[in-house]
């Protein structure tokens, strides 16, 4: 089953965006490849918990990273 197909649940977590530090350009694309495998593991092995919402979360967070 994949994620689109689940039912949305609601959460009260908000996520913790780390700010930019000088000079932290390697750091930030060490995180954004940590980001990006997170998120094609979830979308390949579609966990049972991994909700829509989940879904939506995780693609706006690799999709804002991905902004020029």
């Amino acid at each position: 089953m994949t994620p689109h197909n689940r039912r949305v649940a609601t959460s009260t977590k908000k996520a913790v965006v780390p700010r930019k530090e000088p000079g932290g350009d390697s750091n930030q694309k060490e995180l954004f490849l940590a980001l990006d495998q997170l998120y094609q593991l979830l979308e390949e092995h579609s966990p049972s918990w991994y909700t829509q919402e989940h879904h939506q979360m995780a693609e706006a967070a690799v999709r804002s990273v991905k902004k020029p």
